[in-house]
């Protein structure tokens, strides 16, 4: 991506800084900060910077200072889990596991330890992320991140339905269904009614299935029409600039100026902006209509059920 100027030249002037400073606690924030100027840009000068940090934090051993190259390593880590360099990930989410459980911060250690389930999750590895599942639940219920312990359970039984543990899978969730419903979170809602459908249709629980279904169904109707909402917001912003825009080129007064008008030039300039203007809101409503006919049609669907 490379950096701008002044990116660049804030990053020449902590280098300079860096030179010159003794091995100590204030060196470490700095190598740092450093590791976060290049996360964005360049993660292999990052991840250097970073474990000079680290190497030094540990001769140390000063625990404020581990904590924080403990935090950097995760987003280090997630860094690379965004570019799907899912081998490194979870090597960086690994480190800062050891350095987190090296200095007993339990609630760091569960956090690390449920980014790390997810990755195994990923790559259907269902042993190893209901491992690290685990070690995670204890501390965050402990903490009170209910919030937390409540997506960790999800992800246990999204693990034992790849499994095909469709029983051990009900047993897990149903007991924690109203609490997650009540958490608020819109996503968790869609997620739990989609998995306790799909479970209970391989268990031949259709009554069930179908009542999950329905609710599953709903909610994504209640998405969707949120997400039709922001653009209808979007698109009124547009129209709104459109029309400012289309006051702006009427009130421009003639100059004439070698033979041609500014008022021409001008004007011109401005209908090509409208021309453009108005081919990004034609393909937005054609977005807002496919979008809207999709909702219809599942409601449709909805509706022959029930009947």
């Amino acid at each position: 991506m490379g950096f701008s100027t002044f990116a660049q030249s804030r990053l020449d002037s902590l280098q300079e800084v860096l030179a010159d400073m003794p091995a100590d606690t204030a060196k470490v924030k700095l190598l740092l900060e450093i590791s976060q100027e290049y996360l964005g840009d360049d993660i292999e000068a990052a991840t250097a910077y970073l474990d000079e940090a680290y190497q030094l934090a540990d001769r140390l051993d000063e625990r404020s200072a581990l904590n924080e190259v403990g935090m950097a390593y995760n987003l280090l880590a997630a860094a690379y889990g965004d570019g799907q360099n899912i081998a490194r990930s979870k090597w960086y989410y690994q480190k800062a596991l050891r350095i987190f459980s090296s200095i007993e911060n339990s609630y760091a250690v569960a956090t690390l330890s449920a980014n790390i389930g997810d990755i195994y999750l990923g790559q259907d590895s269902n042993q190893l992320a209901e491992r690290y599942y685990q070690q995670a639940l204890p501390v965050l219920e402990a903490a009170g991140e209910r919030g937390s312990y409540l997506q960790v359970q999800l992800k246990r039984a999204i693990n034992l339905g790849q499994q095909r543990k469709f029983r051990a899978l009900c047993a897990l969730l149903e007991p924690l269904e109203k609490e997650m419903i009540a958490s608020g979170d819109i996503y968790m809602r869609q997620t739990v009614y989609a998995v306790l459908s799909d479970a209970n249709a391989e268990r031949t629980k259709f009554q069930s299935a179908y009542r999950y279904s329905v609710k599953a169904a709903m909610i994504t109707d209640s998405i969707c029409g949120l997400e039709l909402r922001d653009s209808r917001e979007s698109l009124a912003e547009m129209d709104s600039i459109f029309r400012q825009k289309l006051t702006e080129a009427e009130a421009v007064k003639p100059k004439v100026a070698g033979g041609h008008t500014f008022e021409y030039i001008k004007r011109t300039d401005a209908y090509r902006g409208f021309i453009f203007g108005g081919i990004l809101v034609l393909a937005l409503l054609i977005v807002l209509g496919i979008q809207a006919g999709k909702i219809r049609r599942q409601r449709r669907h909805i509706a022959d059920l029930e009947a």
